[in-house]
């Protein structure tokens, strides 16, 4: 994942840990490393950045999506009890972030300011349907909503229209 300051992040599976490099520096600092401690990543996949450069990666053997701040201080996750697996994810509008649960087949809508899930199409068992999947592995935001789902276990790419509604609750 490539940031907007030209920062570079990437997974380093051997080592369990995210790696950021800048444009100065070949590599600035590293984020975890082998183990299950709160804030330690094992197998971290997908990642992406926000605009207040909040780090978000999918913790894949510990079920969970990391968020990290800019220093690689663990701020908390999302996920825990929800997901199985998770392996790729993308930003959405209306501060949402969708994200492939692998394990269970489906792709989860959190709100990123709650942590609740607030949607979730697919799952929880696989299948090959025009809303089922396989094993997804990633998800990117696409022009105008269009959501892209690469359904690895069904070996096809799923193209899908993202409309998130206001899901503030009305006092």
């Amino acid at each position: 994942f490539v940031t907007g300051a030209r920062e570079v992040y990437v997974t380093d599976l051997d080592a369990d840990q995210l790696v950021q490099i800048d444009r100065f520096s070949r590599m600035d600092r590293s984020y975890s490393g082998f183990a299950y401690d709160s804030g330690q990543l094992r197998r971290p996949m997908g990642i992406v950045v926000d605009g207040r450069d909040a780090v978000f990666v999918c913790d894949k053997e510990n079920d969970r999506v990391a968020v990290f701040d800019h220093s690689g201080g663990l701020k908390r996750s999302l996920g825990d009890d929800v997901l199985i697996q998770p392996a790729g994810l993308c930003l959405a509008s209306d501060n949402t972030l969708v994200v492939t649960d692998t394990g269970h087949h489906r792709i989860v809508v959190f709100d990123i300011k709650t942590g609740d899930v607030i949607g979730h199409i697919g799952g929880p068992d696989s299948g090959s349907g025009p809303l089922s999947f396989r094993h997804p592995s990633d998800v990117v935001l696409g022009k105008a909503g269009a959501l892209f789902v690469l359904d690895s276990g069904n070996h096809r790419i799923v193209h899908l229209k993202m409309h998130v509604t206001n899901h503030k609750r009305q006092k």
